[in-house]
């Protein structure tokens, strides 16, 4: 099983990144998807 992570802006990313690190420490297979979406004010 491959577990997606998908991501728009950067406060996703900072809220993510625990769970990120956690997929690495236990080698899961997995990937990150980034939308490149931006903030608009």
């Amino acid at each position: 099983m491959k577990i997606s992570i998908v991501l728009g802006t950067r406060p996703e990313i900072i809220k993510m990144s625990p769970v990120i690190r956690e997929c690495e420490n236990k080698g899961l297979d997995y990937f990150i998807l980034h939308t490149g979406q931006a903030l608009l004010l």
